[in-house]
């Protein structure tokens, strides 16, 4: 649920996401919690999470956003990771409804 509606995110709602998943107050994402946030990312693209697929996908996650290199997500770059999906998926939404329009 908490990624349900990603192309109407925040900065606020970032802000209550990080919050969610620093659950030790560390200022970063980072381990389990590093899992955790993907598990839930993964089941709202509908992807299964099996120890493979989650290590390619923290791969392709710290490998695009963690832009320290510190193998941890801070707050910004966890913002800057879901504003571009939120980016994404209005574009996605305004060719849709072009479609839409075109098929009238």
């Amino acid at each position: 649920p908490i990624f349900k509606n990603v192309n109407k995110l925040t900065h606020y709602d970032v802000r209550r996401i990080f919050k969610k998943y620093d659950t030790d107050n560390s200022g970063t994402i980072e381990e389990v919690e590093f899992e955790a946030l993907m598990k839930d990312i993964l089941d709202v693209i509908g992807e299964g999470y099996s120890e493979d697929a989650m290590s390619r996908f923290k791969h392709i996650v710290l490998n695009e956003w963690d832009l320290d290199k510190d193998g941890k997500i801070g707050e910004e770059e966890l913002c800057m990771m879901l504003m571009e999906h939120r980016r994404l998926a209005q574009q996605s939404e305004v060719e849709k409804r072009a479609l839409d329009e075109e098929n009238f």
